[in-house]
């Protein structure tokens, strides 16, 4: 929200701004946008802080196949995806298809474009901090089997993983 003083001084308007790319609510919160048209996942500044990024960082993406629940966390594995500069704006990215196609798919989202909020407050999963992701409509659905990814889990995670037979990691 934006206050403008109208030409009558005594007045004040207050201005939500609307554009083709981001809804203004999302400059303030966390998020994350999917692009499906370039399959990039966008971080905004807001999510840069709370999670600490910069460029050259690593994020690694999972789901919860108990509550299908997704979440995402910072890491220096080898495996995990590499965040890059987004344009000229202070935005970081990285672009992955599949990734992009299963949250789509996961979260029964439509449309080129969406933002999903990042929850500002970590869950602690062993040595990570998880962070969720939500979208304010999403419905979990299940994903076929064909869809999980099934690979040797990053070397952190292994032993966390081998006590927990149902903790499945989508990245």
């Amino acid at each position: 929200m934006v206050s403008i003083n109208h030409l009558n001084k005594s007045s004040t308007m207050n201005l939500k701004h609307f554009t083709q790319t981001t809804p203004d609510h999302v400059l303030d919160s966390p998020s994350i946008t999917i692009n499906m048209a370039s399959y990039n996942i966008i971080f905004n500044v807001p999510a840069i802080d709370l999670l600490h990024l910069k460029r050259g960082q690593k994020v690694v993406f999972s789901q919860d196949m108990a509550s299908l629940e997704w979440f995402l966390y910072k890491t220096q594995e080898e495996e995990a995806f590499l965040l890059r500069k987004f344009t000229t704006t202070p935005n970081l990215v990285f672009s992955c298809k599949q990734l992009c196609k299963e949250l789509y798919k996961t979260l029964q989202l439509s449309g080129n474009k969406n933002v999903l909020k990042i929850a500002r407050d970590a869950k602690d999963y062993g040595n990570l901090q998880l962070f969720k992701l939500a979208h304010p409509t999403a419905k979990y659905t299940t994903p076929s089997p064909k869809t999980i990814i099934q690979r040797r889990p990053p070397n952190l995670l292994k032993r966390l993983l081998l006590s927990d037979v149902e903790a499945v990691l989508l990245v």
